[in-house]
């Protein structure tokens, strides 16, 4: 028997310290349903369980990880890759006043998220200021896009685009969307795929705006998520991600 070794957990007591928390397949389970449930909104769980099942370990378990004092989940979490996240757009947000070149916004403010997010999820590529055509009738250049990642020798490099980015300038999302929505239905002719939902995304850097193209219906999320509250923007974020790998796979 470990030195360390207690029979029971108390959240209060052991909230500071590390413990032999084994992770069980169940536990895996509960933690992806946790994480998933909050990107779309869910902010309320209830775990119910026999006495003595490791109810009260699981969750000390997800407090530690979650809050970044120690790693003992192996899967998607936002805490690992939110500091990085956090500390560069906070640093650039400060000096946002002296700055007006519209590069340095965008890698600023809106690269960091698309990039730490895009890094999980290795079927889907991420496009920077690339041109996206159809034929003669659409055509212009995404701040950013992605779609699937070509699989074996091709010739089509863009593949199938999923979701288009594009950024409001002054902070104009009417215009904002005026450009998003003309990249995605670009993206929708170049998939000739009706079934296939396309993804758009509206930032002003310091906020964000989402909606998708679902054949001919245009829907727009009146929520705008921010910067400072980043573990919401990348829960989002990632959602999407996965939604535009499901329609690949």
């Amino acid at each position: 028997m470990r030195d360390n070794f207690s029979p029971s957990i108390n959240l209060i007591r052991d909230q500071d310290k590390p413990f032999n928390y084994i992770l069980t397949a169940n536990g895996k389970r509960v933690f992806n349903q946790i994480i998933n449930d909050y990107k779309i909104g869910l902010r309320c769980f209830n775990i119910i369980g026999s006495y003595g099942t490791g109810k009260s370990a699981f969750l000390l378990a997800l407090t530690h990880t979650l809050t970044g004092q120690y790693d003992y989940f192996d899967m998607a979490k936002p805490n690992r890759f939110l500091k990085p996240v956090r500390s560069d757009s906070e640093t650039n947000f400060e000096i946002l006043p002296n700055v007006e070149s519209e590069m340095y916004f965008r890698e600023s403010f809106i690269s960091p998220f698309m990039r730490q997010v895009w890094k999980r999820h290795p079927s889907l590529k991420l496009w920077i200021s690339r041109k996206l055509a159809y034929k003669d009738e659409l055509t212009g250049e995404p701040d950013y896009f992605i779609s699937a990642r070509p699989k074996g020798p091709t010739t089509d490099l863009v593949g199938k685009p999923l979701l288009a980015v594009a950024e409001a300038k002054q902070e104009d999302f009417i215009a904002g969307w005026g450009q998003c929505l003309a990249e995605m239905i670009a993206c929708q002719k170049i998939n000739n795929a009706e079934h296939i939902i396309i993804y758009g995304i509206v930032s002003a850097g310091e906020f964000w705006q989402f909606g998708k193209l679902e054949k001919e219906t245009f829907t727009r999320n009146i929520a705008a998520y921010t910067i400072h509250e980043p573990t919401k923007l990348l829960g989002v974020l990632d959602y999407l991600f996965e939604q535009c790998e499901k329609q690949i796979l």
